[in-house]
């Protein structure tokens, strides 16, 4: 199971992890809940393989990272951190 999977569901993590609902959605508060910890954590392994990455098409990566569209993965990246993910590439490219 991985956070890319795009098969994650709150059903397959609470038979992974062995917790009922109830547990898991306070294991996962702080957060901001079970879904918003998933999205983070995918939004930034995908800034992540953005600035590592470079010879692949952002798609790719968005794909990759359960986005199945490059639109909503780039309006979605730009509501997480501020700016697109083409533009986290080219702040990578000005510190190089």
């Amino acid at each position: 199971m991985h956070l890319s999977d795009r098969e994650l569901t709150l059903e397959l993590l609470m038979k992974e992890l062995g917790m009922s609902r109830s547990r898991l959605y306070r294991a996962f508060h702080h957060a901001g809940g079970v879904a918003r910890y998933i999205q983070r954590r995918r939004f930034l392994a995908a800034r992540a393989a953005l600035l590592r990455e470079s010879h692949h098409r952002i798609h790719e990566i968005a794909y990759r990272y359960g986005f199945p569209l490059a639109s909503d993965f780039t309006r979605a990246f730009r509501r997480e951190f501020g700016y697109s993910p083409s533009e986290a590439r080219d702040r990578r490219n000005e510190h190089c």
